[in-house]
């Protein structure tokens, strides 16, 4: 690769519209870059950033079809590489994360699309999304979707230095390649970034332990949720009837109920490719 490398910190938690380091090769000087990308795809065409898809996956069975990705797939790919990858597995007390990464402990390399935005302004927003398909058998215990992980000898072919399509590409890794061992559920929040969530645990229905940041471990308090319910509907009864001070604390409730609730989303639509690298 040519060029300067970019700063960035280690995360072990990677969240979606982070910039991350991904390798993507040059369109005119031909050779490997190493550039930071937010993680979330952004069409060229895209009107503006608030109405913005900004999906972080595509399907390897409808990628080459689709509409939104497809002009990346022939034009702009790119290697997304990682150390490891989080699965969730439903178990009958919640769900329970599960680390993966290679059994030679060498780093992996995501198949992944890019897409440059240039806004009114002309600033341009470099992003990617990375390529999941059916899980392997070894993985399917865990998950029934895995990023692609491509083998270093088809580096080359995914970037476009040697000729052959990509569709060949997108298979799920073989079972001898991975490993999966259970971890904290502290990294159900993204707020939680460190080395000891890939820390292996024994018992999957455990809690986190003593010393681990606190994630979202527990069922949501049915009780909580309606008495909050109860204050935001009283609320607006007195807010109708004219009692004066009440629409400041009425307008407090609901903004904290809908920030709980887009937490709450985020993480169970991009459970399965949170990333972590080192």
């Amino acid at each position: 690769m040519t060029g300067p490398p970019p700063n960035f910190p280690p995360s072990w938690n990677v969240a979606p519209t982070t910039q991350r380091p991904v390798i993507r090769r040059h369109p005119d000087a031909g050779d490997r870059r190493l550039d930071l990308l937010a993680w979330g795809l952004v069409l060229h065409f895209t009107k503006g950033l608030k109405a913005a898809r900004k999906p972080i996956s595509a399907r390897a069975e409808t990628v080459a079809t689709s509409g939104m990705p497809r002009g990346a797939l022939t034009q702009r790919r790119c290697l997304v590489p990682a150390g490891a990858f989080y699965e969730w597995r439903a178990i009958p007390d919640g769900k329970q994360p599960y680390a993966i990464a290679r059994r030679d402990g060498r780093p992996m390399a995501f198949a992944g699309l890019r897409e440059g935005w240039r806004a009114p302004d002309g600033l341009v927003l470099r992003a990617y999304t990375s390529i999941t398909t059916a899980a392997s058998s070894a993985m399917a215990q865990a998950h029934d979707r895995m990023p692609v992980v491509l083998k270093q000898e088809d580096w080359p072919a995914w970037l476009g230095e040697e000729g052959g399509g990509p569709a060949p590409l997108l298979r799920p890794a073989a079972d001898d390649v991975l490993r999966l061992w259970p971890v904290s559920r502290a990294v159900n929040s993204v707020r939680n970034n460190g080395a000891e969530l890939q820390d292996v645990i024994d018992d999957p229905h455990a809690p986190p332990p003593s010393n681990a940041p606190a994630g979202r471990t527990r069922p949501k308090d049915r009780r909580r949720r309606v008495h909050r319910g109860e204050r935001w509907r009283a609320g607006r009864a007195a807010a109708e009837a004219g009692r004066p001070g009440v629409g400041r604390w009425r307008l407090r409730i609901p903004i904290d109920g809908t920030s709980h609730g887009r937490s709450s989303g985020r993480l169970s639509c991009f459970q399965h490719i949170y990333l972590s690298f080192s």
